[in-house]
């Protein structure tokens, strides 16, 4: 995923765009300027990966990106159309103006079939309830996003 987002002097703060919650889902958030990838597995403390810069960007344009990386999975423990079962790992990084921010690995992915809850996708606000206590929802950002891409192509 990639987003641009221009961040106001005062730093900014608010969902960019987000999936889920409390019970599983992911988000890219602002807190006091300071971006975060939060990916949620279930609804304990320890299913939480959090990235996060380890300071606020400054006011202006700002290129962000989460990649995401799937450990290999065999062909043998793939289904009848070729696709992983899910559940296994993957790798995360956050990226902020073509620089490594942070990293982390994500335990366990969903299968296929998964949905993150019942709660839709949102871009500039959380809908339902939020990935993490930090944050009332709709916690709508407060800069400007320019856009939100996403790259949905296998990689080898």
């Amino acid at each position: 995923m990639t987003v641009k987002v221009d961040i106001p002097a005062d730093g900014g703060s608010g969902i960019v765009v987000n999936q889920g919650g409390r019970f599983s889902g992911w988000g890219l958030a602002f807190f006091e300027g300071v971006p975060q990838f939060i990916y949620r597995q279930s609804d304990t403390p320890d299913a939480v990966l959090r990235l996060a810069a380890d300071k606020a960007l400054t006011a202006g344009s700002h290129v962000i990106e989460i990649r995401v990386a799937l450990d290999p999975v065999s062909a043998s423990a793939a289904d009848s159309n070729g696709r992983p079962p899910g559940r296994g790992g993957a790798a995360a990084t956050l990226v902020i103006d073509g620089s490594v921010a942070a990293q982390g690995r994500i335990n366990a992915t969903p299968g296929p079939l998964f949905i993150f809850m019942y709660q839709g996708a949102a871009i500039g606000h959380s809908t339902g309830n939020a990935l993490v206590d930090d944050y009332v929802p709709p916690f709508a950002f407060d800069g400007r996003i320019e856009s939100v891409q996403f790259d949905l192509a296998p990689r080898p």
